[in-house]
C-alpha cells in the first residue's frame, strides 16, 4: 500500500484541529477506579438531575442490564485525555467511559495500550511489514482499529478522527466476562450538587499532581517477610470452607490488611483503605479474618515499626492474591500516611547507607543466580531473556525499573523474536510469582540473568542503574 505517498500516514501530525465539543476529563473518582456496576450507579446519582430518569438508569445497572448509547450520554459527556507519542489527544465517547467504569479500566490502561500500538506500528514500518500497511490504511481511511495490548491483554477499539487525535469507541479485557450485577443494591451516597462536584474534580486534578507513590513498603519487610507466606496459607484455608465462595481469597487478603492497619495505626487510616478494599468483594469477612489480622499484629515488632510492617504484609498479600493495582494504590496511601515511621526506621548517613546498599544488592544478585540459570536454560535466547527481565518488573508494578531495564537491553532484542509472546509473558509471570513480586528481587534477577546469559557488559550497566533505584530499600533502612 502506498498510503498516497505520505511518509507518516500512520498517525497524522497536526494536533491543532478540534473534535466536536469535549472537556478535559477530571472525574472523581477517575474512570475505572475502582470500577464496577456500583461506580456507574454513583456516576448516575451525581450527574443525572431528573429523578425519574435517575431511578430508571440505576435500576437498569443494578439488574445487570446494559445502558444504551443514548442513556450513557446522559451520564458521561464526551471527554478528552492526553495521548501518547504522536497521539496527542484521546477523545473518549460516552459509551467508552461507561465501559471503562463498568470494567475497571483506567485512563492509564488505555494510554499504555495505545503506546504499545504506536511502538509496534513503528517496528512494523521499519521492517516494511504488510501489517503496517494494514493498520496505516485503517488510520488513513478513518476506519475502526482494533488492538490488543500484548502485555495487559486490554483490547481497545479506536478511530483516528483528525491529526494527532483518536476517538476511543470501546475497550475491554480480553477473555473477561461481563461484570455481574451488584449483590443487592449499591450503597447510594448522598447526591452532591454540580457545584460541589466541580470542586471535587478540581481537587482530584490537584491531587494527581502532588500524590507520590512513595517507597514500596513490602521491600522493607526484612526478616518478617516469611509472615506473608504463613498468612496466605491461613487465608487459603479460610477461603476453602463451604461458607466462602471461590475467589474470595482476594477479599480475605484485603480484610487482613484492613484489620492489621486498624490494629496498629487506628481506624482513621484503615478507613482510608475501605473503598479500595471493599471493592474486592466486601469486608464482611467475619471474625475469622479479623482474628487473622490480629494474629499478624501479634508477630510484629513493637512501636512505630509495627505500623510499617503491618502495612507491608497487607500490601504483599494483595500482590500475592493477584490484585497488583490495589496493592500499588494501597502502597501510595499507606506510604504517605506512614512517612514519619518509615523515615524514623533509621539512616546513619548516606555514605554508609550507600556502601551497605551496594553490598546488599550484590548479595541479592547472587541469591537470584540459581533461578536465573534455570530460566536461561529454558530460553537460551538473549532477546527473550532481555524481554523476560523487564517484564518481571512490570509484573511487579516496578514500572520505572522496568523502563530502565528495557532501555539498557533494547539493543539485545532489535533482531530477536517476538518479545511480547505468550512464552515470554508466562516465564515472567512465573518468575515474578517466585520472587513474591518484590522490586529488589526483580531488579537483582535482571542483573543475574544477564550474567548467566554471558552478557557481563549488560549486567554491569543494569547493576549500576538499578542500584540507584533500589538503594532506598537496602542497607540500614530496612526492617531487619
Amino acid at each position: 500500500m502506498s498510503c498516497g505517498g505520505c511518509s507518516n500516514c500512520n498517525l497524522l501530525k497536526d494536533p491543532s484541529k478540534d473534535v466536536g465539543s469535549v472537556v478535559v476529563a477530571d472525574l472523581n473518582p477517575p474512570l475505572g477506579k475502582p470500577g464496577g456496576p456500583c461506580q456507574v450507579v454513583d456516576r448516575i446519582l451525581k450527574r443525572v438531575v431528573d429523578e425519574r430518569l435517575q431511578k430508571g438508569l440505576v435500576n437498569e445497572v443494578q439488574q445487570g442490564e446494559d445502558l444504551s448509547n443514548a442513556e450513557a450520554s446522559k451520564v458521561y459527556p464526551i471527554e478528552a485525555e492526553p495521548g501518547v507519542g504522536p497521539i496527542h489527544r484521546i477523545v473518549i465517547t460516552s459509551h467508552g467511559q461507561y465501559r471503562m467504569d463498568l470494567r475497571g479500566i483506567t485512563v492509564d490502561d488505555v494510554q499504555a495500550a495505545l503506546a504499545s500500538f504506536v511502538k509496534q506500528l513503528a517496528f512494523w514500518k521499519a521492517l516494511k511489514s504488510r501489517a503496517y500497511d494494514t493498520f496505516a490504511g485503517q488510520l488513513e481511511r478513518q476506519e475502526n482499529v482494533e488492538w490488543v495490548d500484548p502485555r495487559s491483554k486490554l483490547k481497545i477499539v479506536f478511530v483516528q478522527v483528525s491529526p494527532g487525535t483518536v476517538r476511543l469507541i470501546t475497550t475491554f479485557w480480553r477473555g473477561q466476562q461481563a461484570s455481574p450485577p451488584p449483590r443487592g443494591t449499591c450503597i447510594s451516597p448522598r447526591k452532591t450538587s454540580m457545584s460541589t462536584e466541580l470542586v471535587l474534580r478540581v481537587a482530584a486534578r490537584f491531587q494527581r499532581h502532588i500524590l507520590a507513590d512513595g517507597p514500596w513498603l513490602p521491600d522493607l519487610l526484612g526478616s518478617k517477610a516469611h509472615l506473608v507466606d504463613e498468612v496466605l496459607v491461613a487465608a487459603k484455608r479460610i477461603a476453602a470452607k463451604d461458607t466462602w465462595k471461590k475467589g474470595d481469597i482476594k477479599s480475605i487478603c484485603g480484610g487482613v490488611l484492613y484489620f492489621a492497619v486498624k490494629k496498629t495505626s487506628g481506624s482513621a487510616l484503615a478507613d482510608k483503605l475501605w473503598n479500595l478494599l471493599d471493592s474486592s468483594g466486601g469486608l464482611d469477612a467475619g471474625r475469622e479474618v479479623e482474628a487473622l489480622g490480629q494474629s499478624v499484629v501479634s508477630h510484629l515488632d513493637h512501636g512505630p515499626v509495627a505500623k510499617v510492617q503491618a502495612a507491608a504484609i497487607g500490601i504483599s498479600l494483595l500482590q500475592r492474591s493477584k490484585q497488583p493495582t490495589k496493592a500499588q494504590r494501597a502502597n501510595a496511601i499507606l506510604s504517605a500516611a506512614l512517612k514519619g515511621e518509615v523515615d524514623a526506621i533509621g539512616d546513619p548517613g548516606e555514605k554508609s547507607k550507600s556502601k551497605s546498599a551496594k553490598q546488599d544488592f550484590l548479595e541479592a544478585v547472587r541469591e537470584q543466580l540459581p533461578l536465573a540459570r534455570v530460566v536461561w536454560g529454558q530460553l537460551k535466547n538473549i532477546s527473550k531473556a532481555a524481554a523476560v527481565a523487564w517484564t518481571v518488573l512490570e509484573e511487579s508494578n516496578a514500572r520505572e525499573s522496568a523502563t530502565t531495564v528495557e532501555k539498557i537491553l533494547s539493543p539485545a532484542v532489535l533482531s530477536g523474536p517476538d518479545t511480547d509472546s505468550d512464552d515470554v509473558r508466562e516465564h515472567a509471570r512465573q518468575v515474578a510469582e517466585k520472587l513474591h513480586w518484590g522490586i529488589v528481587e526483580g531488579c537483582a534477577f535482571a542483573v543475574a540473568l544477564m550474567e548467566v546469559a554471558g552478557q557481563p557488559t549488560y549486567g554491569r550497566k543494569l547493576f549500576s542503574a538499578l542500584l540507584k533505584e533500589v538503594e532506598q530499600y537496602l542497607g540500614p533502612g530496612t526492617l531487619l
